[in-house]
């Protein structure tokens, strides 16, 4: 992908909404790079069969990536690394914005903006056992306040 010759339109994902036939749609209208509905780590490691459809792509989608949460550092590995294996997915997109209570609550999605330490743990997991091009983070400005910069350091 060349990011210096051309802006690229990327389709933010949304649980509920972004899955394969919605994504399809969208594409038609431009969209450069789709993204999946959030799976959990865990659930990639431990369902693999059952939440892989989560991510199946249509012929229409070029660049597509994969949207995981998780807070278990060895989960988020193995993730990335069933990852690893599915050539139809560009990237990875680390949700860190999730504030649904069953995500946050067990530390998942926004509730990692409770420790950036640990984010950045699991930010270094995933830059340094993905074998796609693209990686990236869902993210909020914080969690019961706002901390920008603290975010943008991590």
């Amino acid at each position: 992908m060349d990011f210096k010759n051309k802006k690229w339109l990327f389709l933010a994902p949304l649980a509920g909404y972004t899955d394969l036939p919605f994504r399809s749609v969208v594409k038609k209208f431009g969209v450069d790079v789709t993204t999946s509905e959030m799976v959990s780590s865990h659930s990639l490691v431990y369902a693999f069969d059952k939440t892989s459809k989560m991510l199946e792509k249509s012929p229409l989608e070029d660049h597509f990536m994969a949207q995981i949460s998780g807070s278990k550092e060895g989960v988020v590995k193995e993730a990335v690394e069933k990852i690893n294996a599915l050539d139809h997915v560009s990237g990875i997109d680390f949700n860190c914005g999730c504030p649904a209570p069953k995500v946050a609550n067990h530390g998942n999605g926004s509730g990692l903006l409770k420790d950036l330490n640990h984010l950045v743990k699991l930010l270094k997991i995933i830059r340094e056992n993905t074998n796609k091009k693209i990686t990236s983070v869902k993210v909020r400005l914080g969690f019961e306040k706002k901390i920008p910069k603290e975010i943008a350091h991590a």
